[in-house]
């Protein structure tokens, strides 16, 4: 059954739904534009259909609106919720090309659980959004449309597969089931009450701009008042940058073989720069509980300079900076490193390259009993001269020749 225009009195007290408009059984197929149409006439009212096949952009930009639910639904255009209000709003199992809703006011939650491509792209933009409760993108799989030029990028106009730059959640952000990003997930700026859990995600890298590599995860400064859970089975391509980000709980990265892999074109970087061709970037992070890293390979360096952790930072079962050509010279920088309790490296902890421990201050103890070496140049037992710290635990023993 096909709607594209009519009156519309007999919804006005009402909800549009599927057996408001006679099919409850059929697949509807209805424009959008009638739909626009529809809420501009009717303030504030809900909207809930399933299994729908929606014709043409749906532009809702700037409407007030209830319930927003549009499930199993397939979208042939662009998606538009720019500044609008919302009580809910669910695309739960839809196949969508692309989401623009920055901006968007919703009072209840945002759940775009098991979202697929229409096509060969669905990317959804909650850039400033205000969300009272919560994110769910469990199972979703969102890809970003082919990769402009980096000339043609500027850094503010990169486009990831999932955007929460500078949003306000309350609720936390529920990633699970195996959430696919293939081009990126930001969180910059953002405040979440409440924890982000990305269990078994995979997250490829944004676009390139002209002065960076493509990120596929950003935190930058974002504060989360609860934790954060990027681990069992996570695979990555591109850095991972919480430079600056405040997490009040704890910061889990890695189990059960986890791979964080760089993505980059392979430079020479010295020290100095070692955080721009890091794998993982907790520079300035703040963590409130405890820090893992553990269960994974990094193919590249981890840099946690001047991160402050309220509890222990521990590593372990972990394999950093795999040694190939190009690769980074240090393999763990904790420069200037905090900790209110340990810094535990005392379980399988291989090393291709340098660690930096330079004006670390650890709370109660270091034990570094589980760290191993590359016989490679630059390898060896780190300088603690200038670290402060009650015990220390030092049997840095090397690898095999050439792991």
């Amino acid at each position: 059954m096909v709607v594209n225009n009519g009156t519309y009195e007999e919804f006005a007290n009402g909800v549009l739904s599927n057996r408001r408009l006679g099919f409850a059984e059929d697949a509807p197929s209805l424009s959008g534009a009638w739909l626009v149409r529809f809420a501009c006439e009717h303030p504030g009212a809900s909207i809930r259909l399933n299994n729908a096949s929606i014709d043409g952009d749906l532009d809702l930009s700037d409407l007030k609106l209830g319930v927003l639910v549009l499930e199993d639904c397939r979208f042939d255009g662009p998606i538009n919720l720019s500044n609008a209000q919302l009580t809910r709003f669910s695309l739960v199992g839809s196949r969508i090309a692309q989401v623009e809703a920055s901006g968007i006011i919703v009072e209840g939650s945002v759940d775009f659980s098991n979202v697929s491509p229409r096509t060969n792209s669905a990317w959804i933009n909650l850039a400033g959004a205000q969300i009272g409760g919560g994110v769910r993108g469990r199972g979703a799989h969102l890809a970003i449309p082919e990769r402009r030029t980096p000339r043609d990028v500027s850094p503010w106009t990169r486009i990831y597969a999932l955007r929460l730059s500078s949003a306000q959640l309350r609720g936390g952000i529920d990633l699970n089931e195996g959430f696919v990003a293939e081009g990126g997930f930001s969180l910059e700026g953002a405040v979440v009450q409440g924890s982000v859990s990305m269990r078994g995600a995979r997250l490829t890298r944004c676009e390139d701009d002209g002065y960076h590599f493509g990120d596929c995860f950003s935190a930058i400064s974002a504060v989360i008042d609860g934790s954060l859970f990027l681990n069992f089975g996570v695979h990555t391509e591109g850095r991972l940058v919480l430079i600056g980000a405040r997490i009040g709980g704890t910061l889990s990265l890695g189990m059960q073989d986890s791979h964080f892999a760089n993505a980059t074109p392979g430079t020479s970087w010295q020290k100095g720069q070692l955080s721009a061709q890091s794998t993982i970037v907790l520079d300035n992070a703040t963590i409130g509980a405890e820090l893992y890293v553990v269960g994974a390979t990094l193919d590249a360096a981890l840099s946690m300079r001047t991160t402050s952790v309220g509890g222990n930072a521990q590593l372990g079962m972990l394999e950093v900076a795999t040694k190939e050509e190009g690769r980074p010279e240090l393999a763990l920088n904790v420069s200037g490193l905090r900790t209110g309790g340990a810094l535990l490296l005392s379980r399988d902890v291989r090393l291709n390259g340098a660690v930096l421990l330079d004006d670390a201050d650890i709370g109660t103890r270091l034990d570094l009993t589980g760290l191993e070496f590359s016989t490679g140049p630059g390898s060896g037992s780190p300088d603690l001269t200038t670290v402060r710290v009650g015990t220390v635990t030092l049997q840095p023993k090397p690898s095999s020749a050439g792991r």
